[in-house]
Protein backbone atom coordinates (compact mmCIF):
# COMPACT_ATOMS: atom_id res chain seq x y z
CA UNK A 1 0.00 0.00 0.00
CA UNK A 2 1.43 3.44 -0.93
CA UNK A 3 2.74 5.40 2.46
CA UNK A 4 1.93 8.76 3.40
CA UNK A 5 5.05 10.39 1.36
CA UNK A 6 3.47 9.12 -1.53
CA UNK A 7 0.10 10.61 -0.88
CA UNK A 8 1.62 13.86 -0.27
CA UNK A 9 3.64 13.72 -3.24
CA UNK A 10 0.80 12.61 -5.53
CA UNK A 11 -1.79 15.48 -3.83
CA UNK A 12 1.03 18.37 -4.76
CA UNK A 13 0.99 17.13 -8.28
CA UNK A 14 -2.68 17.17 -8.32
CA UNK A 15 -2.67 20.75 -7.24
CA UNK A 16 -0.42 21.67 -9.98
CA UNK A 17 -2.14 20.21 -12.38
CA UNK A 18 -5.58 21.58 -11.19
CA UNK A 19 -3.85 25.20 -11.19
CA UNK A 20 -2.37 24.54 -14.42
CA UNK A 21 -5.64 23.98 -16.43
CA UNK A 22 -7.29 26.60 -14.57
CA UNK A 23 -9.53 23.98 -12.44
CA UNK A 24 -7.81 25.24 -9.15
CA UNK A 25 -11.23 26.48 -7.42
CA UNK A 26 -13.45 23.79 -9.35
CA UNK A 27 -15.11 21.02 -7.01
CA UNK A 28 -16.43 19.29 -9.39
CA UNK A 29 -14.51 19.85 -12.88
CA UNK A 30 -16.35 18.70 -16.10
CA UNK A 31 -14.21 16.13 -17.96
CA UNK A 32 -15.52 17.40 -21.32
CA UNK A 33 -13.19 21.28 -20.03
CA UNK A 34 -10.26 19.51 -18.61
CA UNK A 35 -9.82 17.45 -22.73
CA UNK A 36 -10.56 21.18 -23.82
CA UNK A 37 -7.49 22.51 -21.30
CA UNK A 38 -5.44 19.95 -21.92
CA UNK A 39 -5.76 20.55 -26.07
CA UNK A 40 -4.97 24.05 -25.89
CA UNK A 41 -2.10 23.44 -23.50
CA UNK A 42 -0.35 21.04 -25.83
CA UNK A 43 -0.26 18.40 -23.12
CA UNK A 44 -2.49 16.15 -25.64
CA UNK A 45 -2.44 16.73 -29.39
CA UNK A 46 -5.60 15.03 -30.08
CA UNK A 47 -8.91 13.45 -28.43
CA UNK A 48 -10.71 11.14 -30.49
CA UNK A 49 -14.40 9.21 -29.49
CA UNK A 50 -14.73 6.01 -31.18
CA UNK A 51 -17.14 3.10 -31.53
CA UNK A 52 -17.39 1.23 -27.96
CA UNK A 53 -16.36 -2.23 -28.98
CA UNK A 54 -12.46 -0.74 -30.59
CA UNK A 55 -11.04 -0.43 -26.94
CA UNK A 56 -12.27 -4.05 -26.26
CA UNK A 57 -14.08 -3.40 -22.90
CA UNK A 58 -12.08 -0.33 -21.73
CA UNK A 59 -13.68 2.95 -21.37
CA UNK A 60 -11.01 5.20 -22.77
CA UNK A 61 -7.25 4.80 -23.65
CA UNK A 62 -4.41 7.46 -23.31
CA UNK A 63 -2.19 6.55 -27.11
CA UNK A 64 1.22 7.82 -25.58
CA UNK A 65 2.46 7.65 -29.10
CA UNK A 66 0.08 9.99 -30.29
CA UNK A 67 -0.61 11.80 -27.71
CA UNK A 68 -4.04 11.10 -27.56
CA UNK A 69 -7.25 10.21 -25.48
CA UNK A 70 -9.62 7.84 -27.18
CA UNK A 71 -12.85 7.99 -25.37
CA UNK A 72 -16.28 5.30 -26.57
CA UNK A 73 -19.01 6.99 -27.64
CA UNK A 74 -20.70 5.45 -24.34
CA UNK A 75 -18.10 7.13 -22.25
CA UNK A 76 -18.27 10.30 -24.56
CA UNK A 77 -22.41 10.53 -23.75
CA UNK A 78 -21.93 9.82 -20.14
CA UNK A 79 -19.78 12.46 -19.51
CA UNK A 80 -21.67 14.91 -21.08
CA UNK A 81 -24.71 13.79 -19.13
CA UNK A 82 -22.48 14.04 -15.96
CA UNK A 83 -23.12 10.79 -15.19
CA UNK A 84 -20.33 9.61 -12.47
CA UNK A 85 -18.87 6.61 -13.40
CA UNK A 86 -18.04 8.03 -16.97
CA UNK A 87 -16.00 11.08 -16.03
CA UNK A 88 -13.22 9.10 -14.28
CA UNK A 89 -11.97 7.26 -17.43
CA UNK A 90 -10.80 10.86 -18.57
CA UNK A 91 -9.30 11.69 -15.48
CA UNK A 92 -7.12 8.84 -15.41
CA UNK A 93 -6.17 8.67 -19.31
CA UNK A 94 -5.11 12.51 -18.45
CA UNK A 95 -3.04 11.27 -15.74
CA UNK A 96 -1.34 9.22 -17.53
CA UNK A 97 -0.74 12.00 -19.94
CA UNK A 98 0.81 14.07 -17.11
CA UNK A 99 2.44 11.85 -16.15
CA UNK A 100 4.50 10.98 -19.14
CA UNK A 101 3.62 7.54 -19.56
CA UNK A 102 4.94 6.27 -22.66
CA UNK A 103 4.15 2.44 -22.32
CA UNK A 104 0.94 1.45 -24.68
CA UNK A 105 -1.91 -0.51 -23.01
CA UNK A 106 -2.59 -1.70 -26.33
CA UNK A 107 -0.24 -3.15 -29.40
CA UNK A 108 -1.83 -4.61 -32.26
CA UNK A 109 -5.17 -4.77 -31.25
CA UNK A 110 -3.84 -6.93 -27.81
CA UNK A 111 -4.15 -5.28 -24.37
CA UNK A 112 -0.64 -5.55 -22.60
CA UNK A 113 -0.10 -6.67 -18.91
CA UNK A 114 3.10 -6.19 -17.02
CA UNK A 115 5.61 -4.92 -13.97
CA UNK A 116 5.38 -1.03 -15.90
CA UNK A 117 1.54 -1.31 -16.98
CA UNK A 118 0.42 -1.73 -13.46
CA UNK A 119 2.87 0.71 -12.17
CA UNK A 120 1.53 3.69 -14.64
CA UNK A 121 -2.08 2.38 -14.00
CA UNK A 122 -1.80 2.30 -9.99
CA UNK A 123 0.16 6.04 -10.75
CA UNK A 124 -2.54 7.31 -12.44
CA UNK A 125 -5.38 6.04 -10.73
CA UNK A 126 -3.89 7.89 -8.05
CA UNK A 127 -3.17 11.43 -9.68
CA UNK A 128 -6.90 10.83 -11.07
CA UNK A 129 -8.38 10.37 -8.01
CA UNK A 130 -6.76 13.11 -6.27
CA UNK A 131 -7.61 15.79 -9.15
CA UNK A 132 -11.24 14.72 -8.98
CA UNK A 133 -11.41 15.20 -5.10
CA UNK A 134 -8.41 17.46 -3.88
CA UNK A 135 -7.23 17.24 -0.50
CA UNK A 136 -7.44 21.83 -0.75
CA UNK A 137 -11.86 20.98 -1.56
CA UNK A 138 -12.60 18.41 0.70
CA UNK A 139 -13.39 20.58 3.59
CA UNK A 140 -12.33 17.69 6.12
CA UNK A 141 -13.06 17.17 9.98
CA UNK A 142 -12.58 13.90 12.05
CA UNK A 143 -15.82 12.57 11.38
CA UNK A 144 -16.30 13.39 7.58
CA UNK A 145 -17.65 9.95 5.69
CA UNK A 146 -16.94 8.52 2.34
CA UNK A 147 -20.20 9.64 1.49
CA UNK A 148 -19.98 12.66 1.81
CA UNK A 149 -17.06 12.49 -0.51
CA UNK A 150 -18.94 10.81 -3.15
CA UNK A 151 -21.44 13.31 -2.86
CA UNK A 152 -18.49 16.73 -2.85
CA UNK A 153 -16.91 15.73 -5.51
CA UNK A 154 -19.53 13.38 -8.05
CA UNK A 155 -17.48 9.93 -7.44
CA UNK A 156 -18.31 6.43 -7.43
CA UNK A 157 -19.24 4.92 -3.93
CA UNK A 158 -15.93 2.88 -4.27
CA UNK A 159 -13.88 5.62 -5.44
CA UNK A 160 -15.06 7.68 -2.68
CA UNK A 161 -14.04 5.24 -0.05
CA UNK A 162 -10.67 4.99 -1.58
CA UNK A 163 -10.33 8.57 -1.32
CA UNK A 164 -11.55 9.03 1.75
CA UNK A 165 -9.37 6.65 2.93
CA UNK A 166 -6.85 8.42 1.84
CA UNK A 167 -7.70 12.31 2.69
CA UNK A 168 -8.15 11.17 6.65
CA UNK A 169 -4.47 9.97 6.45
CA UNK A 170 -3.54 12.84 5.57
CA UNK A 171 -5.69 14.83 7.76
CA UNK A 172 -4.42 13.02 10.40
CA UNK A 173 -0.85 13.17 9.85
CA UNK A 174 -1.32 16.92 9.50
CA UNK A 175 -3.50 17.37 12.70
CA UNK A 176 -1.55 14.99 14.39
CA UNK A 177 -4.38 12.40 15.16
CA UNK A 178 -3.75 9.18 15.76
CA UNK A 179 -6.18 6.83 13.98
CA UNK A 180 -9.42 5.95 15.23
CA UNK A 181 -10.15 1.87 15.23
CA UNK A 182 -13.50 0.92 15.04
CA UNK A 183 -15.28 -1.25 17.81
CA UNK A 184 -14.72 -4.93 17.55
CA UNK A 185 -17.83 -7.38 18.12
CA UNK A 186 -17.31 -10.28 19.49
CA UNK A 187 -18.88 -13.07 18.48
CA UNK A 188 -18.40 -17.01 20.16
CA UNK A 189 -19.71 -19.46 18.68
CA UNK A 190 -20.49 -22.48 20.92
CA UNK A 191 -19.88 -24.97 18.00
CA UNK A 192 -16.28 -23.18 17.71
CA UNK A 193 -15.37 -23.73 21.22
CA UNK A 194 -15.74 -27.12 21.17
CA UNK A 195 -14.29 -28.20 18.18
CA UNK A 196 -12.00 -25.30 16.76
CA UNK A 197 -11.38 -27.26 13.23
CA UNK A 198 -14.91 -27.78 13.14
CA UNK A 199 -15.77 -24.00 12.69
CA UNK A 200 -12.93 -21.41 10.95
CA UNK A 201 -13.29 -18.27 11.67
CA UNK A 202 -11.45 -15.36 9.20
CA UNK A 203 -9.58 -12.51 10.48
CA UNK A 204 -10.72 -10.93 7.65
CA UNK A 205 -14.55 -10.99 8.54
CA UNK A 206 -16.07 -7.98 9.75
CA UNK A 207 -17.32 -8.04 13.39
CA UNK A 208 -16.10 -11.47 13.95
CA UNK A 209 -13.57 -12.39 16.44
CA UNK A 210 -11.80 -15.48 16.79
CA UNK A 211 -12.01 -17.35 20.41
CA UNK A 212 -8.95 -17.19 22.66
Amino acid sequence: MPGLDYDETTEDRAERIREYLGIGDDTQPDALVLIERMLNRRTITEYRIVEDETLQGAKALFDAERRAIIVTQSTSQGAMAGETNHMYPYFHEAAHAFLGHDHQRFFKGKVQFGRQTEQDEGDAHALALAVMAPYSRASLTENTKAEEIAIRFNLTDAHAFERHMVLMRMYRKRYGLARQLPEVQQFYNPLALNDPLEHEFSDAMVGWAKPR
